[in-house]
């Protein structure tokens, strides 16, 4: 018997031919495809690492404190929570590309804005349009990179778009501490003009035009309303702390508000009729699911805030530039990009618990070892724990976004990546909110203007060491916060597929 020729092969297994022809094309639109979607996640990680290296700066110019500054990044993340998993819903109804080429264009047009703002409330305002467009992109990203790939490809997939998230992270520090110190902070906004025009280009040309449903779509805006009271008054109430204390009228009631609105949101998302928002079967039938996205959380809620962190310690205390901070930050997301595409290889072959287990187990140990930073801390101190903390990332990220995505039916892919964005964003702004109220309440009044501008007052020493102890505080909490992931990520199970045939995952 002839033995198949490779052509005959490839398509009795369903690969395309990396060849010239039909075939061939079908192949590299899907390359093109996935690019697509890796550009444009990577634009929203890019901004947020090149902010957090310009953050003093910003704040220097605008004269804003330390608790009007961590605003900056957290005005992203609240409309993004809010509204990717609507986004992602009315994607799975409408098409894709429409509504991702659109949050490229949004994104682009607000970064414009935002590098031409001249106060920090437009600055604000503006960024909070931008996370609009953030949720556009990354409730559409990870399910157009998805379903571009057959099954046996959706690790190695994934484990690419991870990386390109991480490849934003890289650039964004170094390049936004670059453009930070030669062409000021403006001008780290004003590069994604260039790159989004090129991107939104790209998506409207190569995307394909996908058949929109005939149904009648039904917005879960109760819902959405809710989880909104929820977030915002929990994250206002995070930031009144700082300035008022525990025991303040308007504290005790924005937290007794979130309270109420989140114990209304969950009966009510599990007996709404038509789509919720949230799909609180997903958690409540499915252990993958539910126990993925509890340490994806964790995980945000730990690291996030380390780049920041790090750079108001390193500029406001060691009195780094802007492009060393940069470089300082760089191994974190190096390390990231080098690991996810094997670790979502190595997904595919033994499933996402132990990968997922060890990353998290690597992020506490890297987070213990940042909080005991002091006044003498070494540049290769603080260079290898990024790295090792880069090193958790890079086992956690794929596999994990890999068996969540896997563990729903196709017709629940934009619900599922709309989930995971909305869990991702809740735990940057709850993380960031709480070490910004660590970090606040141990700084004198008025110490973090005092440290970038005048360096040798009196109150400058005495905030150069309330930083650090702050610092210490901040690192360790985040440091309990992992190990709570490392455990979440220990007692995941097998998926099961709502509204689709089970498939055997290996975890």
């Amino acid at each position: 018997m002839t033995e198949p020729s490779s052509r005959e092969a490839c398509q009795a297994t369903g690969d395309p031919v990396r060849g010239s022809g039909p075939e061939g094309e079908v192949f590299l639109r899907k390359k093109i495809i996935l690019l697509i979607a890796c550009i444009g996640t990577s634009m929203s990680p890019y901004d947020g690492g090149a902010v957090s290296v310009a953050l003093p700066m910003i704040g220097e110019d605008l004269n804003a404190g330390l608790s009007a500054l961590f605003w900056i990044p957290m005005a992203t993340l609240v409309p993004s929570a809010v509204l990717q998993i609507l986004f992602g819903r009315l994607a799975d109804l409408r098409g894709r590309k429409n509504l991702y080429s659109a949050g490229v264009g949004l994104f682009t047009l607000t970064s414009l804005l935002s590098g031409l703002s001249r106060s920090l409330p437009q600055l604000i305002t503006f960024r909070i349009f931008q996370g609009i467009a953030g949720a556009l992109l990354w409730s559409n990203s990870a399910a157009i990179a998805t379903e571009s790939f057959p099954e046996r490809e959706r690790g190695k997939a994934m484990g690419f778009y991870v990386m390109s998230v991480y490849l934003g992270l890289a650039i964004g520090p170094v390049l936004g501490g670059f453009l930070t110190q030669h062409g000021g902070w403006r001008s780290i906004f004003l590069l994604n003009v260039v790159v989004g025009a090129i991107t939104f280009y790209l998506s409207r040309t190569f995307l394909p035009d996908e058949p929109v449903k005939r149904q009648r779509i039904s917005f879960d805006w109760v819902g959405a309303l809710l989880f909104a009271v929820f977030l915002i008054s929990l994250l206002l109430a995070l930031t009144f702390v700082q300035i008022a204390g525990w025991l303040s009228p308007w504290v005790i009631l924005l937290l007794i508000l979130s309270i109420l609105a989140l114990s209304t949101f969950i009966p009510f998302e599990s007996r709404t009729s038509g789509e919720p928002m949230l799909d609180v079967s997903l958690f409540t039938q499915n252990r993958l699911f539910r126990a993925a996205n509890t340490a994806a959380m964790m995980n945000y809620m730990a690291i996030f805030g380390a780049p920041y962190l790090l750079s108001l310690y390193l500029q406001g205390v060691l009195h780094y530039n802007p492009s060393r901070v940069g470089l300082l930050l760089i191994p974190q997301p190096v390390m990231m990009t080098i690991l996810s595409p094997l670790a979502g290889r190595l997904s595919d072959r033994i499933g996402s618990r132990a990968l997922t287990s060890a990353g998290m187990g690597f992020i506490a140990i890297s987070l213990i070892l940042l909080s005991r930073l002091g006044l003498e801390s070494s540049a290769i101190e603080i260079l290898a724990d990024m790295a090792l903390m880069g090193i958790g990332m890079g086992l956690f990220s794929s596999p994990n976004n890999s068996a969540i995505m896997g563990s729903v039916g196709r017709g629940h892919l934009g619900v599922a990546s709309g989930t995971v964005g909305t869990v991702r964003i809740v735990g940057m702004s709850l993380g960031l909110a709480l070490i910004s109220t660590i970090m606040a309440s141990a700084l004198p009044q008025g110490g973090f203007i005092n440290l970038l501008v005048n360096r040798k007052s009196p109150i400058t020493l005495v905030a150069r060491e309330g930083m650090i102890q702050g610092l210490r505080q901040a690192f360790l909490f985040c440091a309990v916060i992992a190990v709570v992931g490392l455990f979440a990520s220990l007692v995941r199970g097998r998926p099961v597929l709502l509204n689709s045939r089970n498939r055997r995952q290996g975890d």
